[in-house]
């Protein structure tokens, strides 16, 4: 991850303000990114995540030994962890494409959902049905 790189990508080349932006991403000064900066930022989201990772691993993926889930984190930390990955995925997009990431969550009209109905009537589900079945019976009969 270099200067260079950075400074080509579109929207960067020329623009005053790419080196500013390179050494706010990659350390000051330097023609490349500085090792120790991904290395840091690695293990503070290890850090930040380690108590959602534990009980996704034990709890959520795989049972414990005792086969019984254990308690899930306060929801503040599972938001932190979310957080500390969020903020390391727009860094790491603008450093490499050059993009910036909208942090904030865009809900649409929840309510909208239940204005239109997920499935149709039944006898449009049987008419679909029939085609589906047909399609498969033809499918293993070649």
């Amino acid at each position: 991850m270099s200067r260079e790189r950075f400074r080509a990508l579109p929207g960067h080349d020329d623009f005053p303000l790419a080196d500013g932006w390179f050494d706010d991403l990659a350390g000051r000064g330097g023609d490349y990114i500085d090792p120790r900066i991904p290395a840091g930022d690695f293990e503070e989201l290890h850090a930040k995540t380690a108590k959602v990772r534990k009980w996704v691993n034990t709890s959520v993926a795989h049972l414990t030994a005792k086969g019984r889930p254990r308690e899930a984190p306060p929801l503040p930390e599972v938001h932190d962890s979310i957080d500390a990955i969020v903020g390391l995925f727009v860094k790491y997009m603008n450093l490499i494409q050059g993009v910036l990431v909208d942090r904030s969550v865009v809900m649409t009209p929840w309510p909208a959902v239940f204005r239109v109905p997920w499935i149709p009537d039944d006898d449009h589900f049987r008419s679909v049905m029939t085609k589906v079945f047909e399609a498969e019976r033809r499918r293993r009969e070649r």
